[in-house]
């Protein structure tokens, strides 16, 4: 359940980027403080069904990045920060680890939960992790 949730949170932050944020100074500001996006991030993106919002943030990050391109080749700038959507991906997902790790104490959502597929095994590290570090 943490992998889908997970999984939804990014699709509904990568849809409010193509739809809302793309012509937006300042969230262009603050991508341009990255390196972009991923590998992963940037097919994600691209699989989306907004040509022209792929496009327009596209084009920036390759200017970007050609811009600090010098003779040697790309300057790295080790200052950058993260992807914005895998630190948007890892908050949402230490959220729900929480309220999951929280919500165990309930015995319906117990009951739930192992009448489910269960958890991968990361999250269910974590989940144990959770608990046992609050006690």
């Amino acid at each position: 359940p943490v992998c889908r949730l997970q999984k939804k949170w990014t699709d509904m932050f990568i849809e409010t980027i193509l739809y809302e944020s793309v012509t937006d100074k300042f969230f262009r500001a603050r991508l341009a403080k990255t390196r972009g996006f991923c590998h992963i991030h940037s097919w994600r993106i691209a699989a989306y069904n907004s040509a022209l919002g792929s496009a327009i943030l596209f084009k920036d990050g390759l200017e970007r990045r050609l811009a600090a391109m010098d003779v040697k080749g790309i300057k790295t700038d080790k200052k950058l920060g993260i992807c914005m959507l895998c630190e948007n991906e890892q908050q949402a997902e230490t959220r729900y680890i929480k309220v999951l790790a929280e919500s165990l104490k309930d015995q319906a959502f117990y009951a739930a939960l192992s009448a489910s597929d269960g958890l991968c095994v990361s999250h269910l590290e974590q989940t144990v992790g959770f608990c046992f570090a609050k006690s």
